[in-house]
Formats: structure tokens, sequence, C-alpha cells
């Protein structure tokens, strides 16, 4: 009688990960290692880490069948494998663990057998495609993309493969021939027919796999038989898949009314044309001969179907032209027409059959589609970016409106007492300032204009420009925050008054404008000091006698200044003004007139984007030095003198680099320094030196740098350039002369000619 073993109480379990399937898009492919992890200490202290760290080698480890590879233990509690080549593929393995030697003494283990499967091969059809030829119709095949887990054996899968062609009833029409093409590593293969001849009622290209096809790789696994079909389309198969009625922007950035019409194959744009009608169905119900008249009156528009379409309906309908957009190619599914109809009223499309495709292929039967004309969508804001209006021009802004009759504009002057907290609170751009966390109530008082906008065409778009004169006096200047809102029937009904009480209507754009005649620009310079110009912007040149301050956040004035009769003044440095104390904006005042300019963020900082503007940055220290080193060829033999031009200049220029301790150091290819060089400067600061690769120099970039000693022995580089070091033949040049005509006395001697 057999009996169990018996498991000591303390006995170790282990659980054993089998390896995963090898990654072989991977160059060289990644086998994946076989784990076994115990849950307690085990392993011996001697036969623990990689080799070179372990005194001693695992043993008492048996893999049956056998396979290359080495043991580790990575840990007191995991043991891994790590084949030296891949594994056979559906392959079983047995594991058996000597507890006397694989792990420590005194360690009793749950269980010393393990088995485990590698992957096994299989084959998965990815995907099937009827393709056509772009060029010749006439071309038809049946493409199936097959993937294996393990790189295949191409004669074993050919044999095995097979394609029938069948009709849309299941009759057999024959086997076409095929070819089929791999990828680099085999893990995919392409199977093409060749040129089909199509059913006329449509049918299927089933590709049989049979059992048996193996991988290229060592191993028993043998994968099942595989199916996949194709359908392949009928004569009669054009079909219209969607017709929607869709606002496309034109070349002015218009909308336009435009048919966009979809099919399931490639047709022109002329046939398309040739085939499609639409109508603009009547806006109103009438009673038809024998109807009852409603309990409720019919809605206007009246939202017809497709089943309340007759002739008779569409005689009293008004037929729409159709517009081709040109497409980009001449055979292509969607198809964009333009045409003209009242928003909201229904639309009538009917395709006739008979529309051929590139193929060959036909349209059946005719689609129809009813089709409610969309509405053009609402345009309201103000035109441009600007934020400035000048005291003494045209105090308008420009406002453009689509399909909309009346606005209202809402005016809130910033008041100048709260200027500091617009420039401070804002978020986003400051043209378009949003106050959430603070709330523009507590910073403005506010206005109201209202404006009627000609409607007549609800596609195009107007520009209007509003007066704000009659709210900027003498007394209300500066910042204003403009609100641009839609106003409606109900709105219209409310005074003033009330609609600024109730916040009415919905913002559809914002803009600060400030109306001054003050143009401020600062400058940050190095010393983090700033110089501050005020120009005037109706041209009258710069302003002197304005009074610049620098704001804090709190409010409190830190410094202020007069311009000059240029228009400039002068702020110290604003390091060190923190928390209540952050310098926020400078405000720049002459009289009643103010004007702002925001610090901090890149914002308001000038786009140099459009100009040249590289170089060398400036230091802050006089007497930083910048040394400019140059070749006088860039390109040489080994074997030849490079010669060095050294420029060497403090900050200002005006201080001498005579006798500062200077070292150049070449540096060749590989990174290895090929020379070391003190150089002294004289007062002019300009030197030569030169160096020479030996014949056998290494070809390639040599880098010579200028450094600077210091104390300790540091180095700090102040200049570089980099000339090529390389075998190359100089260019040259055949040349031939001739005359241009042929010349009999052409090489006489002169004293032979006759006197003339």
């Amino acid at each position: 009688m057999l009996r169990p073993p018996v498991i000591a109480p303390d006995a170790i379990s282990a659980t054993l990960r089998a390896p995963g399937l090898t990654d072989y898009e991977r160059t060289p492919p990644a086998i994946r290692s076989l784990r076994l992890r115990f849950d307690g200490a085990v392993a011996p202290l001697e036969a623990i880490g990689e080799a070179g760290e372990r005194s001693r080698e695992p043993k008492g480890l048996e893999l049956s069948p056998a396979h290359p590879g080495t043991w580790v233990w990575r840990s007191d509690k995991e043991l891994v494998f790590n084949p030296a080549e891949d594994w056979p593929v559906g392959q079983d393995f047995r594991l058996q663990i000597d507890a006397r030697h694989a792990v420590a003494p005194g360690i009793s283990l749950a269980q010393s057998r393990h088995g485990f499967s590698t992957p096994a091969f299989s084959v998965r059809a990815e995907q099937a495609e009827f393709y056509q030829d772009p060029e010749d119709a006439s071309l038809k095949r049946g493409v199936y993309t097959l993937s294996f887990t393990h790189p295949v054996d191409a004669a074993q899968l050919e044999r095995r493969l097979s394609l029938a062609l069948e009709d849309s009833t299941g009759r057999r029409l024959g086997s076409p021939t095929f070819a089929t093409r791999y990828d680099e590593r085999r893990l995919k293969a392409w199977v093409q027919s060749d040129p089909l001849t199509l059913p006329e009622n449509g049918g299927l290209l089933r590709l049989s796999l049979a059992a048996g096809s193996t991988a290229s790789l060592p191993g028993r696994s043998r994968a099942p038989e595989l199916e996949t079909t194709l359908a392949l389309p009928a004569l009669y198969s054009v079909e219209l898949s969607g017709l929607d009625a869709v606002l496309a922007d034109n070349e002015r950035h218009e909308p336009e009314q435009v048919l966009s019409f979809g099919f399931n194959h490639d047709l022109r744009d002329t046939d398309v044309g040739n085939g499609a009608r639409a109508w603009l169905l009547p806006e109103r119900r009438t009673l038809r001969p024998d109807e009852q008249p409603p309990r409720r009156p019919w809605p206007v528009p009246y939202p017809w179907s497709p089943n309340d379409i007759d002739e008779a309906l569409l005689a009293e309908s008004e037929r729409l032209d159709l517009q081709a957009l040109p497409p980009e190619r001449e055979w292509t599914r969607q198809h964009d027409f333009r045409y003209q109809a009242p928003p909201g009223r229904r639309v009538y499309v009917h395709v006739a059959a008979g529309l051929e495709s590139f193929g060959g292929f036909r349209m059946g039967k005719p689609a129809q589609r009813v089709l409610t004309v969309p509405p053009y969508p609402k345009l309201l804001r103000f035109v441009g970016e600007g934020s400035l209006l000048s005291l003494r021009g045209e105090r308008r802004v420009s406002i453009v409106s689509r399909n909309t009759d009346a606005l209202r504009l809402e005016i809130g002057r910033i008041l100048p007492g709260q200027l500091h907290h617009l420039a401070s609170g804002h978020r986003g751009s400051l043209s378009e300032p949003h106050l959430w966390q603070l709330g523009e109530d507590a910073l403005v008082e506010r206005f109201e204009k209202r404006v009627t906008l000609p409607n007549e065409d609800p596609a195009r778009s107007d520009y209007t420009g509003v007066d704000l004169g009659e709210f900027f006096d003498a007394r209300r200047r500066g910042v204003f925050l403009l609100s641009l809102r839609e106003l409606s029937a109900h709105d219209r009904q409310l005074t003033p008054e009330q609609t600024l009480a109730r916040n009415a209507g919905n913002e559809l754009d914002r803009r600060l404008v400030v109306l001054t005649d003050l143009g401020v620009i600062a400058k940050l310079n190095l010393d983090t000091s700033r110089e501050v110009f005020v120009q005037s912007l109706s041209g009258e040149g710069p302003v002197s006698g304005a009074r610049v301050a620098v704001i804090a956040r709190n409010g409190e004035t830190l410094f202020s200044t007069i311009t000059g009769a240029d228009g400039h003044a002068s702020l110290p440095s604003l390091e060190g003004h923190t928390r209540e104390r952050l310098p926020v904006m400078l405000a720049v005042s002459k009289g009643q007139d103010l004007s702002f300019l925001p610090l901090g963020g890149r914002q308001r900082v000038l786009d140099t984007s459009r100009f040249d503007v590289g170089g060398e940055p400036n230091e802050l220290e006089a007497g930083a030095l910048r040394a400019v080193l140059f070749s006088d060829r860039g390109l040489y033999r080994p074997g030849e003198t490079v010669n060095l031009g050294l420029i060497l200049r403090a900050q200002d220029w005006d201080q001498s680099p005579q006798g500062l301790p200077m070292e150049l150091v070449v540096t060749d290819p590989r990174g290895s320094v090929a020379r070391r060089q003190s150089i002294a400067f004289g007062p002019e600061g300009f030197e030569e030196a030169s160096f020479t690769p030996p014949r056998s120099a290494p070809s390639g970039p040599w880098q010579t740098t200028l450094y600077l000693l210091e104390r300790s022995d540091r180095r700090r580089a102040i200049g570089t350039t980099t000339v090529q070091v390389r075998e190359f033949r100089p260019d040259t040049m055949r040349v031939r002369a001739r005359l241009s005509s042929h010349n009999p006395r052409a090489g006489c001697i002169p004293t032979a000619w006759p006197p003339r």
C-alpha cells in the first residue's frame, strides 16, 4: 500500500513561475528565466549572488530534460535559472531539488519536485482585407495577416495553407493560388491571393490552415487548424453609408452649408453630382384631399419624414443647386456639395441607382434621406488683441458678429486705488483677465451700452464699431473692463439698471482697455535695476514730468520718480521686497492721465522671435573675461600645423589681461589631452598659438580650450574652438584652353610678320 510522503511541520513551500514567451521583437531576443520563490529563507549563504560574488555554485538542482543555463540565488528566498539558449517550444520540464545540497543545512522543503511547460506554438489570424489595386481596378486580391508566437517554419506553414472561393450561395468556385511573405523575424506572414474574378452575387474567400504547422525552433508543439474568411463585395454592393448636413468654413473663414455624402466604395465626384438631387421641402404643411384637419396646428417649419415624400410634395418643393467641392483625388469615398437653404428647414436628398465605383461595382438601389438644415453658429467677439485706446484718437472698439441682432456691452471702470489688485490677482492674459478669486465687483464701477446689429444674412460676419466716448471724460480715465454679452428678447425689456443688477446675458468675450496717452516700456538691467521710458501714444514724443511709481501688493508706493525731458526714469533694484511689499506694477501718471505696467510674468516680455538677437550674453561683473579662439583653416591633415588666434577681453574692455595665468589645452577626438601650453597675454589681449597633430593622429574634431588658472589648481574655461583633422584629397580641376576659331598665322614668329 502506497502512503503519501510525510511533510515536516516546519517545511518551507515554494512557488514556481514558468518562463514566459520569449520576446523576439528585441535584438537579441529576450529569453525569460525560470523562477522559484520560497516562503522562507532557504539559500546557503555561500551560494547567494552572481558569479564572482559567491564562494560556491548552487548544487542539488536537476532539470529534466536538460537545458543549458546557470542557476543563481538572487536572494535567500529566490532561485533563478537563466537559460543560455531559447526554450524548446511546448516542452514539459521537471525540476528535482535535492535538499541536502541545494538549500541550507537543517531546511526541510514541502515539495522537492516541480513541473512546468514552456509556451506552445500558436497561430492567429490578425486581419483579412479585400485589396484593390489603386492603379489597375481589375486587380482584386484577398490579403490575410497571420501572426505567430514563435518564428514559424515557412515550409511547414505553406504546405498546410489553402484558399477556397465561394459565392453567396456557398457554391465553391475554385481554389485561387497565392503567395506568402514574411517579416524579418518570421513572426508575421502575409498571404496574398493572385488576382480574383469575383462572383456577381458576392461571396467568401476562405483561408484554411491545416493542423500541424510548427515553429522553426526545437520542440514538440503543433498548431491546431485555423480557418478565417473574407467577405467579397457583390457587383451591386455600392451603398450610401452616410449623409450629413454640416457647416464648413470656406477660405474666408465664413461658414457654408455643405451636404457631405459618404459611400462604401470610391466614386467620382462628377458621377455623384449627376446622380444626387436635393429639394427644399415646404415650410408649412397643407391639407391633402380627404384629410381631416389636425386638432393642433402643425409646427412651423414642418418636420417632414421620408414617409411623407411623394411626387405631389416634390412638386411643391424647391429644387436646390448642388455645387461640388473638388476633392483631393479623382476617386474617393467622401463627396461634399455646397448648397443654400434657410436654417431649420427640411431638405430631401435622393441618390439614384447605377453609380459605378472605381472597381466596377455599382449602386443597386437608390437611397434617400431627409435632413434638417443646421443653424449658423453665433459669433460675437472683439476684433484684434490690442488693449490701448488713445485719449486723442477715436475711442471706439471693433466687434465682429454673426447671426446675432443685439448686444449688451458692460463697461467696468477699475477704480484707481484698486489697480494693484488687478495686477496681482488676475489669471490668464492681461488683455482678457479673469478675476475668479477676487471678483470684479470689488474693483469697478459699471455702465452699459446696448447696440443693434445688422443680421440680414445669418451666414455673413458683420463688423461694427462701438463708440465709447460717452463713458470717458476728464474724471473717467484709466483702465476699463469690457464685457461683451448677447442681449436676449427678454433682457431688452429690462432697464439698464436692472440688467446691471441682474448680471444679465451670457458673456461671450471680454477685453481690458486702457484709455491713456502714456505708453510705457521698462527695461530690466543686469543688476536688476530698471530703466523706464514713457512715450506719448498720440505721436508727440517722450513725455517729461510723468510720475513713475512702484506699487506693492498691498497698494503701498515703494518708490517713485519723475521722468526727464527724454521721457526716461531710472528705478533701483526691487529685489528683497516680499509678501505684502512684493512689487506688482508700475503706475505712470501725468495730470489726469494714468497708465500702468504689471511686473512679473512673461506675457508682457518683448517677443524677439522675429529678430536676430543671437550673441554672447552680457556679464554683470565688469572684469569678467571672455575669449575668442579661431584657426586659420579649420580643416587639416595629420602632421600639418594648426595655427590659432586668441583674443582675450574683459567685459568692460577697460581692464588689461596682461599677466593673467592662462593655459591652452588641446584635446583629441578620443578625449585625451594632446597638449598643454601656458599663454601669457600682453596688454593688447591678442596672442598666437600652434600645435601639430602627429601623422598617426586620430581623425575627427580636435578641441582647443583656453582656461583661466584659479586658486587651488582650479580652471575656468573662457573660450573654445574646434578644428577638423582628417585625411582628405584637395579639390582638383582639369582645365583645357583652346582658341575660339582657327588662325593660320597662329604660332608665327612676330619678327616674320610683314610690316604695315
